[in-house]
């Protein structure tokens, strides 16, 4: 695998990505984070089992692609260094099986990585009949009811908040022993949705 690209273009996406790794995870492969160049661009995936994480760059955002190729490299080492590297372009080469170089001028990092088939498989898809909601509107709805979430892990399902879809309307429900908060919600977009009548979405999601 070899490339050039921008510095902020590859921080942001490598930003992005590195929010599902957990600094908790034991499983060397999942502290790190996938690079994997194909011809379309660049794909970078990250996990920590409870949430999966993959950002694309598309092809005409990547200067130079001259090799193609895979390799998982430890997602905090990545990050700080590419954030601290001047604003220019980066070279990144993976030779000697999984050893990651990185270049600019007047610099050199080596990254040992991980064999990328180590590293589970995400299936994250599009679904083709998504619910859409104003960002702003969302993080409203998440804030307003996060509060009441539950902190004890004996109980899971209250570590989360339950979206419920009625008709037009979203509700959003969180839960502790002694404190319940629902918030109704008609500020949405719904395109067709087949989805079930309601999913709880985890504390941990939400605070990305």
């Amino acid at each position: 695998m070899k490339f050039i690209i921008k510095k902020n273009i590859l921080l942001e996406n490598l930003f992005n990505t590195s929010k599902a790794i957990s600094s908790k995870n034991l499983i060397p492969i999942l502290t790190g984070i996938k690079f994997e160049l194909t011809e379309e661009g660049l794909y970078l995936s990250a996990s920590d089992s409870d949430i999966s994480i993959r950002t694309f760059i598309q092809k005409d955002m990547i200067t130079k692609i001259e090799r193609l190729g895979s390799v998982v490299i430890s997602g905090k080492y990545i990050v700080e260094i590419i954030r601290k590297l001047p604003d220019s372009e980066i070279m990144i080469e993976v030779i000697d099986g999984f050893n990651m170089i990185i270049q600019t001028e007047g610099s050199e990092f080596n990254l040992n990585g991980i064999d990328p088939n180590e590293f589970p498989n995400l299936d994250l898809e599009e679904t083709k009949n998504p619910i859409i909601l104003n960002p702003v509107v969302f993080k409203g709805i998440i804030n307003q009811t996060f509060f009441a979430t539950s902190i004890s892990e004996t109980r899971p399902l209250l570590t989360g908040i339950n979206f419920k879809l009625v008709g037009k309307l979203v509700f959003s429900i969180s839960k502790v022993a002694y404190i319940s908060t629902v918030l109704p919600l008609a500020s949405i977009v719904i395109v067709n949705s087949p989805l079930s009548p309601g999913f709880i979405l985890p504390k941990s999601i939400t605070l990305l």
